[in-house]
């Protein structure tokens, strides 16, 4: 689920416009400042480099949660 959630965010994050992209980001993260951040630079790479990573992340966290349950 949170590689299709982290495909959906990159498709929306590719069309929007860097400037409107800024202010959203930071309200999500707490105030934190990332307009100095934001680019355009999205490849093939590194958007595999975030599925893979994503898929990791969550395929753990639901393995933990899965002992701490059982």
């Amino acid at each position: 689920m949170s590689v299709i959630l982290y495909v959906i965010c990159l498709i929306v994050i590719a069309i929007i416009p860097v400037g409107m992209t800024g202010p959203f980001v930071n309200n999500l993260q707490h105030s934190i400042d990332f307009n100095g951040m934001m680019t355009r630079n999205i490849t093939l790479v590194g958007s595999f480099v975030g599925i893979v990573g994503w898929f990791v992340i969550s395929a753990v966290t639901g393995y933990i949660f899965a002992i701490v349950y059982n």
